[in-house]
């Protein structure tokens, strides 16, 4: 995807979602060299992004010829500033000079996004003395300033100025009624955004319940490329509503996998209408997002978890899905039933009321590899590198961790080697093992073919944490089996074969028997 693609990806802060979005609308682009310089400067003269922002095209080339009162604009983005000055969104230094090669600052391209907005630059007092602290108030206000992590008066760079971008997209147009600038209609009806109204974008809003084959009970779209989302409805009291077994609507040619976001609401941008390509896919900010491994979670009551020290709340309504398929099960149940697995999990309040809903579950079975060939491994069942995602090196013998094809965005099994721990055992727990300065909980079903002693030499097939398989060393001598014999009589006990010592050891670890 183009984000990816850049070769400074790892210098932009800004959300992936940002640029890539923008690229794929063709509003930012990168330089001939693969970059992005997402720290570089936008030059005054680059009106581009906001021209296509306001017309939803990049070619401007039939403004060339309009008229200008500016004198020292070249031929480089010509009908683009052109355009915008028209519309008043770009001013200038003066009636005659726009200085195309000064730095914009962020604070001045939110004054153009405000304007692009419907604010009238005079009206809304863009202009003289208190023209900034005026724009800083209306940007706020508009969203327009969120994630923007940078000097508002200095040089804005490119991330920052494409994260203002990203943000007017989804911001409401005004209109200027009874004196006062308004983002609804007459009737009360929200207006469009900037991207409805300028770029023809469509907007879908709903809890995201598939992605690619990763859906509920058969309900994804079942290409690797598609999204289902269950459209939010409202009921008569203006309550909103989340259903998740309600029709999904579905998006096709989605370029990138959105599986993290599952059971969050999102909005997706598509265009024209066409839900055959989608533009970009953001979780809101109603979504309150708890995740780690399945340890992390427990069952309090049947509408209290705990995660991480602290209990939340459990919604009347919830979702509860493993590898993509959905469970009838309660969600506060759920979490027990994968406590001791290798399981990771997302936990999801998508409607801010302080109310968990969604618990989607990623839980991989762990698997002893009988064979292991050029063109397939034996791990349970025959599995051939050409048809799923099988990590190399994998040996006869090794374990794996294997994720179900239900639960992937491109429908492949994914097969990854688990993790190899060697060392002493320096403490004991119940089933808990420390080694290595490292505590190790024992998975539900797993293979411990000896059982630990302290200082004995074991190894351990980990996954997330959880020991699967645990092996003694050939060589191994423990500690806690070595004793010293302090005395030694014959037995007295009665019934007992009067051959028999009894003895008294002291143990390594200070214990007498």
């Amino acid at each position: 995807f183009a984000g990816a693609a850049f070769t400074d990806s790892a210098d932009i802060k800004v959300d992936t979602e940002v640029v890539d979005t923008l690229v794929s609308l063709g509003v930012v682009n990168g330089y001939d060299d693969g970059s992005f310089k997402p720290n570089g400067p936008n030059p005054c003269g680059d009106g581009e992004m906001i021209y296509v922002l306001r017309t939803g095209n990049s070619d401007a080339s039939a403004y060339n010829d309009d008229k200008t009162s500016f004198t020292d604009i070249g031929p480089l983005g010509r009908g683009y500033i052109k355009y915008c000055q028209s519309l008043g969104i770009i001013a200038g230094k003066s009636n005659t000079k726009f200085c195309p090669n000064d730095k914009v600052t962020a604070q001045e391209a939110a004054k153009m996004l405000l304007v692009t907005l419907g604010y009238d630059a005079t009206k809304a007092g863009l202009t003289g003395a208190n023209w900034a602290s005026k724009t800083n108030a209306l940007a706020d206000e508009n969203g327009l300033l969120e994630d923007v992590n940078t000097s508002f008066t200095s040089a804005c760079p490119r991330q920052y100025a494409a994260q203002l971008i990203y943000n007017a997209i989804d911001a409401e147009t005004v209109v200027l009624r009874d004196g006062a600038y308004t983002d609804e209609s007459a009737l009360g009806i929200p207006n469009k955004t900037v991207g409805e109204k300028y770029m023809g974008l469509s907007k879908t809003e709903g809890v995201l319940v598939a992605s690619g084959k990763t859906g509920i009970n058969g309900q994804s779209t079942a290409k690797e490329d598609s999204l289902g989302v269950n459209v939010l409805t409202t009921n008569a009291a203006g309550v909103t509503e989340t259903a998740y077994d309600m029709q999904l609507s579905n998006f096709t040619k989605v370029a990138k996998d959105y599986t993290a976001l599952l059971g969050q609401v999102v909005k997706v941008l598509y265009k024209d209408g066409d839900k055959s390509k989608v533009y970009g896919v953001f979780a809101t900010d109603d979504n309150n997002v708890l995740a780690g491994n399945s340890t992390d979670l427990e069952k309090k009551t049947a509408t209290k978890v705990k995660f991480d020290g602290t209990e939340y709340d459990v919604a009347a309504t919830t979702l509860v899905t493993v590898n993509g398929v959905k469970k009838n099960v309660a969600l506060a149940d759920a979490a027990d039933q994968y406590k001791d697995t290798a399981a990771t999990f997302s936990l999801v309040d998508n409607n801010d009321d302080d109310k968990y809903d969604v618990l989607t579950v990623f839980a991989p079975s762990v698997v002893k590899v009988t064979y292991a060939g050029s063109n397939s491994i034996t791990a349970g069942k025959s599995y051939k590198y050409a048809d799923e995602n099988i990590a190399d090196g994998i040996k006869k013998d090794d374990y794996v961790a294997i994720v179900d094809k239900t639960a992937t965005k491109d429908g492949k099994y994914n097969i990854t080697k688990a993790e190899t721990v060697t060392g002493k055992v320096e403490a004991i727990k119940g089933t808990d093992v420390k080694i290595n300065g490292t505590w190790y909980k024992q998975a539900t079903g797993a293979d411990i073919e000896d059982t630990y002693s302290l200082n004995d030499t074991f190894t351990l097939a980990v996954v997330n944490g959880f020991v699967y398989h645990a092996e003694q060393g050939d060589d191994a001598i423990s500690n806690d089996k070595v004793v010293l014999i302090t005395k030694a009589d014959n037995a007295q006990d009665a019934g007992v074969d009067k051959g028999t010592q009894k003895v008294k050891a002291l143990f390594a670890d200070g214990t007498e028997k």
